[in-house]
């Protein structure tokens, strides 16, 4: 009997070390801690990361460029981090982190995210989709947090920031601090989506006209605001018949060049307008049908590209074979050009450099992808340090 016991008890011992083995961080070849890979229908299968995903830190959601082009910078989510690089060398200069959830929509970067990098490089602004701001000094790796309002903009230079506290409306200047102008809106309910040029003198954005009535006739009013004077210039008008999304998602996107003198705008059913700031004249329109429809748009620092993106699936619902698929127009041309990136990826930004030539988009495991426009080849890819 007491043979017995024993035994039982070196095999009870014995599987204690097999649960315990199982369940221990596994170690790279560094001997850091790497998280397992999750199970099947777990967040990689949903589709959130893709090829090289979770398991290899995550990809880029939110790309910048700085105004001489010496810098770009990348946003991580899931390593909470944000990279810069010198686009000259390649290397990586400085990375900085974040504390806290960011992105509530778990599943992409939300429109209202952004990434601003100065024209020297030397400051990077994160705008959070729950509208909290980070500013960092990349010369000392600085940063800190604020709430700035209800709903938040920041210029693509990261100079500028507009914010709404219930219906008042704020520009102001970021480095120095001075307010740029002041206005107000009707109703805090008709205030949807908006964007800040980069020298503060305009608001472009979209404002709600529901029917009071009970009927099915909800508009949203494309608008350029002078931030000067508060005097709002109507430039379209959408309506809800139109669309089968609802009032608050018929304008998925909106985007100022970096000089502020055009803005453009991606609606649900996959248009995209241009408009010259000065103005106020549209200057190109074109579209393009998908089955997921386009996610994004930005506009080259010389107004002669338009990009934008939207993934595909040609082998049915599992996200990890998506293929991403950029789309390029030159202004004043309808039919776009196209270019099919890393399988898997779900790009999430866009950044063009300063002379148009290359556009900037996010590759696998943590990398940046330089493409040159002239021949859609890939030149350069920028990867991330060992988080």
């Amino acid at each position: 009997m007491l043979k017995v016991m024993g035994l039982m008890a070196l095999v009870a011992l014995a599987c204690i070390g097999v649960i315990f083995y199982l369940f221990q961080p596994q170690q790279g070849a560094d001997g850091a801690a790497v998280a397992p890979e999750p199970a099947a229908g777990g967040d990689k299968a949903k589709g959130l990361e893709g090829d090289g995903g979770v398991a290899a830190g995550g990809s880029f959601r939110l790309l910048a460029v700085s105004g001489d082009g010496n810098r770009l910078a990348g946003l991580c989510e899931s390593t909470r981090s944000a990279t810069v690089w010198d686009t000259v060398s390649g290397q990586a200069v400085r990375t900085v982190r974040y504390e806290g959830d960011f992105f509530p929509d778990r599943i992409r970067a939300a429109p209202e995210a952004s990434l601003s990098l100065s024209d020297d490089g030397s400051r990077l602004v994160f705008k959070g989709a729950n509208q909290a701001l980070i500013e960092w000094d990349l010369s000392r790796g600085l940063g800190h947090q604020r709430k700035a309002g209800q709903k938040v903009a920041v210029s693509r230079d990261a100079s500028v920031m507009a914010s709404v506290n219930f219906i008042h409306l704020t520009v102001e200047d970021l480095v120095s601090g001075e307010v740029l102008g002041k206005t107000s809106f009707d109703s805090p309910a008709e205030i949807g989506k908006f964007i800040v040029s980069s020298d503060g003198r305009y608001l472009f954005g979209e404002t709600y006209e529901f029917d009071t009535s009970g009927g099915d006739s909800h508009r949203v009013h494309i608008y350029l605001l002078e931030v000067a004077s508060g005097k709002r210039y109507p430039l379209a008008r959408l309506d809800r018949g139109e669309r089968a999304v609802g009032v608050q998602d018929q304008v998925r996107f909106m985007t100022f060049s970096r000089d502020g003198e055009r803005v453009a705008m991606l609606d649900a059913d996959g248009t995209v307008t241009l408009w010259d700031v000065s103005s106020r004249r549209q200057v190109w329109q074109a579209g393009l049908k998908t089955s997921r429809g386009l996610e994004l748009v930005r506009v080259s620092p010389d107004h002669r590209t338009v990009a934008a993106y939207y993934d595909e699936s040609p082998l049915g619902r599992d996200t990890r074979r998506w293929q991403p698929v950029i789309v390029l127009w030159t202004v004043g041309d309808p039919n776009p050009r196209t270019y099919r990136t890393t399988p898997g990826i779900q790009v999430a930004d866009l950044a063009f450099s300063p002379d148009g030539q290359t556009l900037y988009v996010n590759g696998p495991k943590r990398t940046v992808q330089a493409l040159d426009l002239s021949n859609l080849q890939v030149t350069r890819t920028f990867s991330a340090p060992h988080p």
